[in-house]
């Protein structure tokens, strides 16, 4: 599935006419990573909230 999100945002980036470049890779990075984070998180609140 990570193969389709970079997809997107090459086509995304290539649409708005920007050029792929170190400081949007790292920005790309960082917003997965906090997409996973708060996946983890939502993911633990829930099993918590279950056992109650």
């Amino acid at each position: 599935m990570p193969e389709l999100q970079i997809i997107e945002v090459t086509i995304i980036t290539y649409l708005n006419g920007e050029q792929i470049n170190g400081i949007l890779v790292r920005e790309f990075i960082v917003a997965v990573g906090r997409v996973a984070a708060l996946g983890i998180a939502f993911r633990f609140v829930a099993q918590q909230g279950a056992n109650y």
